[in-house]
């Protein structure tokens, strides 16, 4: 509330200079004085013909019903209104602009009131503005609310100290806890750490903020009931300035991924070890990169030490023989293709002292990409050296069995052969000898009786 006192020089000057609308009004509601913006704002030429208009139109300027009275409410109640924001309709014009409006009563020195004086600043701009911020927050609320996980943007001074911009429903799923939470307390998040991740997760936050670098890992969540869960973060810089660097991420709860892979990793270790009891060599290729897992067995097989193999699948190749290299592959080929189930070879590989043996490679392509390109394939070799010596030792008795049959037949076939000769030579010694005695009567005197 203001009293009037006497004028100290005429203040028109500065009515009319000012850059927002200012207005002068009796207590009953009739514009008593326009300065320059107040007119251009209502779209007049001049002061007068704003009053004029004023008289005539009555109070039609507030777009919401109600809005004068809550205003004269405000200023009769306290004596003055600061920064009432209203949507209006200029005199001169059908569009549609915001205000803040700021006024005060001024009385005499009784206490009467004498008129009302205010201003009126056109906050359009900023009211638009801020209505596209809340229409594209409220936009990335609905779109985040489809992604899985927990969106953000956050800010950090250079201590490290968070201010979370915008948090996604999503957090949720991830802590339990809801957006509003983590933006009053942007350390929520830290005490929900696994502390074994917490000095990794320090220095993350040290070379975000000295390098920018992006981030993308895991690391654990621990629920106060003692839930673990396992999460997969990712986040790059949007901006940075001499106090702080603004980041965007996504958290997701990759929980049950983690889960199977340890469920997959112990079975795959057991039946590795089922393997290796077995007396067969374990490899594991990644066909993409080359790299590969080679198990003690396998190593032992090649006469390797661990420290002393790169675990590289190319390195077996190496040592297989020349001659049989062109069917080891062609196999292979024929496995990756799809032509047959199983891959299925047996080759000889150079151990590391210079000697061969036979081994038998069996393996299976496990992953293929949505092409179906072969990406990780595993297997075994077992030793068949012994098998082969033995298969060895087995044709060449064969060989041995069947010249020894052979002679046998032969000897046989001799020995029916000159008894067969010996009856025809001795027919035909008989034919010769008997003719010489015919008419003779035999008997034991005869000398036919001696042939």
């Amino acid at each position: 509330m203001t009293r009037a006192s006497p004028p100290h020089g005429d203040l028109s000057s500065l009515f009319n200079f000012l850059p927002i609308g200012a207005y002068r009004c009796s207590p009953d509601g009739i514009m008593l004085r326009a300065n320059t913006a107040l007119v251009a704002l209502n779209g007049y030429a001049s002061e007068e013909a704003l009053l004029d208009s004023v008289r005539v139109s009555g109070n039609e300027w507030y777009v919401l019903p109600g809005r004068r009275a809550e205003f004269r409410h405000l200023l009769e109640r306290d004596g003055y209104v600061r920064g009432f924001v209203s949507e209006i309709r200029p005199k001169g014009s059908d569009r549609h602009i915001w205000v803040s409006e700021n006024a005060h009563v001024v009385r005499d020195a009784d206490g009467a009131v004498l008129y009302y004086e205010g201003t009126f600043e056109d906050i359009t701009a900023q009211v638009l503005a801020q209505q596209a911020q809340r229409s594209s927050e409220e936009q990335l609320r609905l779109l985040t609310a489809q992604i899985p996980g927990m969106v953000y943007m956050v800010d950090l001074d250079r201590e490290g100290r968070r201010c979370y911009r915008f948090v996604s429903e999503g957090v949720r799923e991830i802590y339990g806890f809801g957006p509003q939470e983590l933006m009053r307390d942007p350390m929520l998040i830290a005490r929900y750490r696994h502390p074994d991740d917490a000095a990794r997760l320090a220095q993350e936050t040290v070379d975000v903020l000295n390098e920018g670098v992006d981030l993308a890992g895991e690391y654990r969540v621990v629920w106060p009931d003692g839930r673990l869960r396992w999460v997969y973060q990712r986040s790059c810089e949007v901006a940075r300035s001499f106090d702080r660097v603004t980041r965007v991420g996504v958290l997701l709860d990759v929980t049950e991924r983690v889960q199977a892979q340890q469920a997959l990793h112990a079975s795959e270790a057991l039946w590795k070890v089922a393997l290796e009891s077995a007396g067969d060599g374990v490899w594991d290729w990644n066909l993409v990169t080359g790299e590969g897992y080679l198990s003690p067995g396998i190593l032992a097989m090649y006469g390797f030490a661990e420290r002393d193999q790169a675990h590289l699948a190319g390195e077996l190749d190496r040592r297989t023989h020349p001659d049989d290299m062109q069917q080891m592959l062609a196999d292979r080929q024929a496995h990756f293709e799809g032509r047959v189930p199983v891959y299925r070879n047996e080759h000889r590989i150079r151990c590391t002292d210079g000697s061969w043996k036979w081994v038998l490679s069996r393996g299976m392509v496990i992953a293929r990409d949505h092409e179906g390109r072969p990406l990780r394939m595993v297997g075994t070799h077992t030793d068949i050296t012994e098998l082969k010596q033995t298969e060895a030792r087995r044709q060449v008795l064969e060989v041995q069995l069947r010249e020894s049959q052979k002679m046998e037949a032969i000897g046989t076939l001799a020995g029916g052969v000159a008894h067969d000769f010996n009856n025809l030579l001795a027919a035909i010694l008989r034919r010769k000898v008997w003719p010489r005695c015919s008419g003779r009567r035999s008997g034991p005197d005869s000398s036919c009786s001696r042939s």
